[in-house]
């Protein structure tokens, strides 16, 4: 079984020391923001990553989607895990919160797409 650790710690040195959060913290729709909050964030978006996306490659290297008549069907576990991704929120991260979004910085959006991408790029595509 492939095995994936998120590098929380490491993306939190960059949040954290290699940005200039003080002005950061100056824009307004981003006054909540702040390294707690960010990492609570990572840390639960590496339990999905390892815990949930990472399983798919398996099933996907396994399964792979067909094309059947003009309808694409997925792999296994798939639309399954895509639906559970989007209703617990993680694909608005970085979206305006008056159109359902998080607001998050693009930069928290960036660190949890890394975290798909190395888990399953084919789920970080579809999704």
């Amino acid at each position: 079984m492939p095995r994936y650790i998120a590098p929380v710690q490491d993306m939190m040195f960059l949040f954290d020391k290699l940005r200039n959060n003080k002005k950061y913290n100056e824009i307004e729709k981003y006054k909540e923001v702040n390294s707690e909050l960010v990492k609570d964030i990572l840390e639960e978006g590496a339990k999905i990553t390892q815990n949930l996306i990472l399983p798919l490659a398996k099933s996907g290297d396994e399964n792979p989607p067909i094309l059947e008549n003009g309808v694409v069907r997925t792999s296994p576990g798939y639309k399954e895990v895509y639906e559970k991704f989007a209703e617990d929120g993680w694909i608005s991260l970085s979206c305006d919160p008056k159109y359902g979004g998080q607001g998050m910085p693009k930069t928290v959006s960036a660190f949890f797409d890394e975290m798909i991408s190395s888990t399953s790029l084919s789920f970080k595509l579809y999704s």
